[in-house]
């Protein structure tokens, strides 16, 4: 099955949760999907975890699922780039890799619509 914005809400909400619990486990991070903005925040001097997820719970599950992908690359991103585009292009690539390898399957055209959207905007950022 492909997960798209037109899925049952219902199965993507139980979808995000099962999300949540199986990268706390095997990612060692904290995910708190009713939070008031997207980010990863890493815990530089923990030892047993290595950072928290948060998703905007205002954002339908389609698109709570999406930041959760791309958040999880952050989390799995171990490269040394300063560069912020760069960072984020990892990002996305790497959280929609680790969801194939979940079972987890998400349009690609609209994930990758979302992230050049995403993208742009920090290109335009960086040209400031």
């Amino acid at each position: 099955m492909i997960l798209s914005s037109t899925s049952e809400e219902e199965e993507l909400e139980k979808i995000l949760y099962q999300l949540a619990e199986t990268i706390e486990s095997d990612l060692y991070c904290f995910v708190y999907l009713e939070s008031n903005d997207c980010c990863f925040i890493p815990y530089a001097f923990h030892e047993d975890i290595v950072g928290e997820i948060n998703i905007n719970g205002s954002l339908s599950n389609f698109d709570r699922l999406v930041a959760l992908t791309h958040e999880v690359g952050h989390v799995l991103d171990d490269s040394t780039s300063s560069n912020p585009v760069q960072l984020e292009l990892n990002a996305w690539h790497l959280g929609y890799k680790y969801m194939i390898m979940e079972s987890i399957i998400i349009n690609s055209e609209e994930y990758f619509d979302q992230m050049y959207k995403c993208l742009s905007q920090y290109i335009e950022k960086e040209r400031i």
